[in-house]
């Protein structure tokens, strides 16, 4: 399977013009622009796609200010969410949705009702879905086995109504997004993405294709650390990047990527074969 083609790379900070680090957990593209959340900041951070021209900041107020480890919008409402991974007032754990309006002030908040056993294991995505007039919460769980709830609005929480089984064998599960009947899902330990078709009538989606992110000449990851993901356009995805905590490539790392698409899935019913990502070896084998 071919790798994705690295376009363009920026550091969040230096885009914002800050000096303190920014941990980028998710983004999402909107109006044209990049919204990208880290997980060590309570603010918004603005982006111009290309990449070139100064970004700026904007505090989400009146939210919980940290932990924030993606973001979604419905395009028909115009509603902005933001996701917490985990409450720390477990166990048993649950995410937080947060919701914001145009001015970035919290309007609501509701826990997604899943449970968590563990505050680190959480979910780690969020994307929109929409079906029959209703904004549905797509939610991918990290430590889940490829299972991501959706969820459903309810008077207090959002509410599960369905799973979708990800036809994956990937490492882990850091980001989601949704564009239309499209759906990418990346993975930071397998460093791959996962390019499919989303059914909302059933909740189900199809074998889809994956695509390794670009590797160094010893075949290791150069990104290692991907956390958010959104399409912009047709032919490109772009996703945030973490800290690396010690690992290779550190300029890879607390970053916005836009990659090119070396294929264009195939229409539904199309010849599209997924690879199964490599699985993490048993402690001690």
């Amino acid at each position: 399977m071919s790798a994705l083609v690295l376009a363009r790379r920026a550091r969040v900070a230096d885009l914002v013009g800050v000096a303190e680090r920014r941990e980028a957990s998710g983004l999402i593209v909107r109006d044209g622009l990049l919204l990208v959340v880290s997980d060590n900041t309570g603010s918004v951070a603005v982006l111009d796609p290309g990449l070139a021209l100064p970004g700026r900041e904007i505090p989400l107020r009146g939210g919980r200010g940290r932990g924030y480890e993606d973001i979604a919008a419905d395009p028909a409402t115009g509603r902005l969410f933001v996701l917490v991974e985990a409450l720390p007032d477990g166990p048993p754990f649950h995410a937080l949705v947060e919701e914001y309006d145009d001015r970035y002030r919290l309007v609501g908040a509701k826990v997604l009702d899943v449970p968590l056993e563990r505050a680190n294991k959480g979910v780690e995505g969020l994307a929109v879905a929409r079906h029959e007039g209703r904004t549905h919460l797509l939610g991918l769980c990290e430590a889940r086995g490829g299972r991501m709830p959706v969820f459903t609005e309810a008077a207090d929480r959002w509410e599960p109504i369905a799973t979708i089984q990800l036809p994956l064998d990937f490492d882990d599960y850091a980001g989601v997004a949704v564009a239309g009947e499209r759906i990418a899902v990346i993975s930071q330990e397998s460093s791959a993405l996962w390019l499919g078709r989303l059914d909302p009538r059933t909740w189900t989606v199809d074998d889809g294709v994956v695509h390794d992110f670009p590797r160094d000449d010893d075949g290791k990851p150069r990104f290692a650390t991907v956390e958010g993901v959104s399409f912009l356009g047709l032919h490109q995805v772009v996703v945030a990047t973490d800290r690396t905590s010690g690992r290779r490539h550190p300029t890879a790392e607390q970053s916005v990527a836009v990659f090119d698409l070396p294929t264009i899935l195939p229409r539904p019913g199309g010849a599209a074969r997924t690879r199964p990502a490599r699985r993490r070896r048993a402690a001690g084998g």
